[in-house]
C-alpha cells in the first residue's frame, strides 16, 4: 500500500476554517465540501495566513520524515546489530593491540622466553539466546623456553539440552 501523500497547506487551511464554520452553525459532510467552501478564502488570502498555515504543513512533513527504527526479519533492531558489532570489533582491536604491547614490552628485556601463556579452546554443542552450552574446554599453560607445561582437557555433560535445539546439536 503506497504512503500516503504529506498534508498540504491548504488542508490545514480547511481544518481551521471547518472549525470556524462549526462555530457559527455551519456543518460539513466531508472535506470535498470544506475545500470547495475554502477554496475562494485561500485564493484571496493575504500571504501572512497563508504564511501560518504554510509552516504547519512543513512542521507536520518534518515530523512525519523522521527515519523509523528498521528491524531484521527476526524482529531485531539494525541499530542495535550495529552498535552491537562495532563493539565487536572495538573489543578485537583492543586485544589485538594489548597483545602485541605485551609482546613488545616483553621481547626488550628477553622476559617473554620465560614468561607463561595460556591457551584455552572452548567448543559448544549449540548457542541458546546469549549464552552457549558448553561441550569440551581444554587450557594449556606454557613458555616459549620450555614448552607445554600443564594441559587440562574436560568434556562436559551439559545434562538435557533445552528444547528447540537438538538439531543445531546434531549438526555441530
Amino acid at each position: 500500500m503506497p504512503k500516503k501523500p504529506p498534508r498540504n497547506a491548504f488542508y490545514y487551511f480547511m481544518l481551521d476554517f471547518k472549525e470556524q464554520q462549526r462555530k457559527k452553525g455551519i456543518n460539513y459532510g466531508n472535506m470535498n465540501e470544506v475545500a470547495q467552501a475554502a477554496g475562494p478564502e485561500w485564493t484571496s488570502a493575504k500571504p501572512q495566513v497563508r504564511a501560518k498555515f504554510e509552516a504547519i504543513a512543513k512542521a507536520e512533513k518534518a515530523k512525519s520524515n523522521v527515519p523509523e527504527q528498521k528491524f531484521t526479519s527476526t524482529g531485531q533492531s539494525l541499530a542495535e546489530l550495529e552498535a552491537l558489532e562495532n563493539e565487536r570489533r572495538a573489543a578485537e582491536k583492543a586485544e589485538e593491540r594489548d597483545i602485541l604491547n605485551f609482546v613488545k614490552q616483553k621481547s626488550v628485556d628477553g622476559s617473554i622466553l620465560d614468561e607463561d601463556m595460556y591457551l584455552m579452546d572452548v567448543n559448544y554443542y549449540c548457542k541458546t539466546g546469549s549464552s552457549y552450552l558448553i561441550g569440551e574446554l581444554a587450557l594449556l599453560r606454557f613458555s616459549i623456553r620450555d614448552g607445554i607445561k600443564n594441559t587440562y582437557h574436560e568434556i562436559i555433560n551439559p545434562g538435557g539440552i533445552p528444547m528447540g535445539y537438538a538439531l543445531d546439536v546434531k549438526q555441530g
